[in-house]
């Protein structure tokens, strides 16, 4: 009995791939760490940055709701209330407004950046020179808005801000008068509703009052026509009727001159509406560049395109030796796009 010869020995398929990896071993290593020196570099060369935040909590008006909005925030729930202008998710998107980016972009700000006094705006600062004030100050705008960072934390009520400067002082600066505005805002807010509220009450408890003086005669004149009224029930139910009415008038007026006093003093009330948890202080030390994080992401990245060159030019190898005709006219089209290339004004005739 015969037995059929062992098949020859094939190797793996990975192997090819392996050693057209291995032919490519200087670009596959030179790649990644050129591309690492390079991210490097240029982070040491940029100049560095500073951050500088706060914390502040909105007084709450209180209400029935209170207790019911703390045990659902512990699950991260927001329930709204009626005064949605004191929630914190009010305070983030005012401070991303641009009404108050703007504010902080037309300001002045004088600070130390190293042994020098800089005196300008966040126009000249961030060196932005558009064709135009206008555009200038939106891009110093949109600038701004990118170096701010709001959250908020829906359990304690907190707002935290922070900001993005090229200097220490200049980012201290800035969250301090972020919260200046923000407080601005809130005090012309509310004193403006009082004023409103003020002139309705004062109106309103001038018709109670009025009504409370035509009750009050009412009664009167049934006093003085029926002095003897206790043996006679219909006069005595008359009676307990515009008593009643009398009293009842007297609450309104008396809660609506109260609601007027206490509008009087809110309109004129100056004193903050948020209170400060974390004051700003000037940062020690500058924002962390990340280079490592930065090197190693860059490593990986010019790895992945080591690779991705080696398999290129190995099938190039292999389409050069199977079908030279396919890789002569490759060489031809790729000469002749070095060419248009060199000469741009050639791509864009027919």
């Amino acid at each position: 009995m015969t037995h059929a010869p062992p098949p020859p020995f094939e190797p793996p398929a990975v192997l090819p791939l392996v050693n057209a990896l291995l032919r490519q071993r200087r670009l596959l290593l030179g790649l990644p760490i050129t591309l690492a020196i390079l991210v490097v570099s240029v982070g040491l060369v940029l100049p560095r940055s500073y951050t500088a935040g706060a914390s502040f909590a909105p007084q709450s008006a209180g209400g029935g709701l209170s207790s019911l909005t703390g045990l659902a925030a512990q699950f991260g729930i927001a329930v709204p209330t009626d005064d949605a202008a004191n929630s914190p998710e009010f305070y983030a998107d005012l401070l991303r407004s641009g009404q108050l980016l703007r504010a902080m972009v037309d300001s002045t700000y004088v600070y130390l950046d190293g042994s020098d006094t800089v005196r300008a705006s966040l126009v000249r600062i961030y060196h932005i020179a558009e064709s135009t004030p206008e555009r200038s100050r939106e891009k110093a705008v949109k600038r701004l808005g990118q170096h701010l960072q709001v959250s908020t934390d829906l359990k304690t009520g907190v707002v935290t801000v922070a900001v993005e400067a090229p200097a220490a002082d200049l980012a201290e600066q800035l969250v301090r008068y972020a919260l200046d505005l923000v407080n601005a805002f809130n005090l012309r807010t509310r004193q403006t509703r009082a004023t409103a509220e003020r002139e309705f009450v004062e109106a309103r408890a001038s018709e109670a009052q009025g009504e409370l003086r035509e009750a009050e005669n009412r009664l009167q004149g049934f006093l003085t026509t029926n002095r003897n009224f206790d043996n006679a029930p219909q006069l005595q139910f008359q009676h307990d009727r515009l008593q009643r009415d009398v009293g009842m008038r007297q609450d309104v007026y008396t809660k609506l001159v109260q609601a007027y006093e206490q509008a009087r003093i809110d309109e004129v009330r100056n004193t903050p509406v948020i209170t400060i948890v974390e004051a700003p202080i000037r940062p020690v030390r500058p924002d962390s560049r990340r280079l490592a994080l930065k090197a190693v992401l860059a490593l990986f990245i010019g790895g992945f395109l080591g690779v991705l060159i080696a398999l290129f030019r190995q099938a190039l190898v292999r389409t050069s030796d199977e079908s030279p005709d396919q890789y002569a006219e490759f060489v031809r089209l790729r000469t002749a796009l070095v060419a248009e290339l060199r000469r741009p004004w050639t791509l864009f005739r027919s």
